[in-house]
C-alpha cells in the first residue's frame, strides 16, 4: 500500500494514488482555495470509501486519510474529473442532484441520502449526463434507476437535474416541482442559503401541484423574479 504524489512543472498538479484501492487521481490545486493555515483539504471519491488529502501552501502533503463518504461533508471533493459540492442541506422528501456537464460540477447538497452509496450514484449520474441534446429533450422528464434508487431526469440549457423519487411511477407532483426548480438553475450553482430556502419552500407543498404563485415565490427566492 502506498500513496504517490508529484507536482508537475505546468500548474499545480498532484498525481495521487490511493493506498487502499490504487485509484489514480490528477488534482489541480488551482481549482481549490486554501483553508485556514494555507491547507487545502480535498476528498477523492473511490469505490466504497473516500480518500482525503491535506496539502499545504508549499505543496507538501501533510496527511492522507481513508474515510466513509459521510465524513466528506463540507470538504472540497472530486469524483473522476468532476468537482462535487458537499455542503449538505438536511432536507427530507425532496432530494435532488444538479449537474453542470460543461463545467464538470455535480451538486449533491440537496441529496443527503446519496451519501450512503455515493460512488455508485455518482457513476450513474455521469453515465446519464448529456451536455449536447436535442431541443425537444429540454425539460422533458425521464426516469433512471439503480437498485432501490429512482431519479427523475430533467434538463435545461445548462443543467441536468436528477430528482430522487420513491418509485418509478406516480410522481406527477414531484416532477412539476423538479421542473420548477430546474427552470431556476442557470449556468452556475446557487448559494447554499438560497438552495436551502428553495428546498424548504417546496417540501411544505410537495403533495400538491405548484401553482402560479408558487412559481413567483420560487423565482423571488432565487433572485430571478425579474428575469
Amino acid at each position: 500500500m502506498y500513496l504517490l504524489c508529484s507536482v508537475k512543472i505546468l500548474g499545480k498538479e498532484f498525481i495521487i494514488i490511493c493506498p487502499r484501492c490504487g485509484a489514480r487521481n490528477i488534482v489541480n490545486l488551482d481549482k481549490f482555495s486554501p483553508e485556514f493555515g494555507g491547507l487545502r483539504r480535498i476528498a477523492l471519491i473511490h469505490k466504497d470509501h473516500a480518500l482525503i488529502v491535506d496539502i499545504d501552501s508549499s505543496l507538501f502533503m501533510r496527511g492522507a486519510y481513508i474515510t466513509p463518504y459521510t465524513h466528506i461533508v463540507g470538504t472540497a471533493t472530486i469524483f473522476r474529473d468532476y468537482t462535487v459540492l458537499t455542503d449538505i442541506i438536511i432536507v427530507k422528501n425532496f432530494e435532488f442532484i444538479a449537474c453542470w456537464p460543461t463545467k464538470k460540477i455535480i451538486d449533491i447538497r440537496t441529496c443527503p441520502e446519496c451519501l450512503t452509496d455515493l460512488y455508485n450514484i455518482l457513476s450513474l449520474i455521469v453515465r446519464n449526463l448529456q451536455p449536447q441534446i436535442a431541443k425537444e429533450k429540454i425539460n422533458s422528464p425521464e426516469t433512471i434507476s439503480m437498485d432501490d434508487k429512482h431519479f427523475i431526469v430533467i434538463r435545461n440549457s445548462y443543467v441536468v437535474l436528477f430528482g430522487l423519487v420513491p418509485s418509478p411511477s406516480n410522481n406527477e407532483n414531484r416532477v412539476l416541482w423538479f421542473k420548477a426548480i430546474c427552470g431556476l438553475l442557470g449556468d452556475s450553482p446557487l448559494p447554499t442559503n438560497v438552495l436551502r430556502e428553495l428546498a424548504e419552500y417546496t417540501v411544505e407543498r410537495i403533495n400538491r401541484r405548484p401553482n402560479k404563485q408558487d412559481i413567483l415565490e420560487l423565482q423571488k427566492i432565487s433572485g430571478k423574479s425579474n428575469s
